[in-house]
């Protein structure tokens, strides 16, 4: 199985995202002041990648925490728009990394939760880490795509189509 791991912030959005009105998210005052902006076309590219290479889609980010008990999210608006987005994009099944005990230092985190993923699920054979900071995802280095939220200087970055291919590239190696 393959599977693509990727984080939200950095990948789904980029500099100019704030300019985008794409998605709102509504603050404690209940105005809708931007606060972060998602760019739609990232969804439907990360989507569409997922889709091209088979893979299945792991969110490796801290916005597990607007998740409920049953992995469901009623709490969070954007993040609902973002799982709702995919679904109509043909992802249907969406997972988010484990939680686990961290003794190392927080940037690691999300690293240890990818590999406590790969330890409970032995049929992935092929991954890809999609991800804005080395530091954060370092231990999968060999299997990372890194973006940046300014790529080309004029502040689009995030994930871009000709990310595609060296995806592809990266689970297209086996890890067993």
């Amino acid at each position: 199985m393959k599977v693509i791991f990727s984080d939200i912030d950095g990948v789904l959005d980029d500099n100019n995202s704030l300019d985008r009105h794409i998605f709102r998210l509504e603050t404690l005052h209940g105005d809708h002041t931007p606060f972060q902006m998602i760019d739609e076309s990232k969804i439907e590219l990360l989507a569409e990648i997922c889709k091209r290479y088979g893979a299945k889609l792991v969110f490796c980010s801290y916005w597990k925490i607007f998740l409920d008990s049953n992995g469901k999210c009623d709490s969070d608006i954007l993040l609902k728009n973002i799982l709702e987005k995919l679904k109509e994009n043909g992802i249907e099944e969406i997972e988010f990394t484990p939680d686990v005990e961290n003794n190392d230092f927080w940037y690691h985190a999300k690293s240890n939760e990818i590999n406590a993923y790969l330890i409970n699920n032995p049929e992935v054979d092929s991954y890809c880490v999609i991800g804005d900071r080395l530091d954060e995802l370092e231990l999968h280095k060999n299997n990372l795509l890194l973006t940046s939220w300014n790529e080309d200087g004029r502040g689009n970055g995030g994930l871009l189509p000709y990310h595609s291919k060296e995806i592809g590239k990266i689970l297209s190696r086996k890890i067993k």
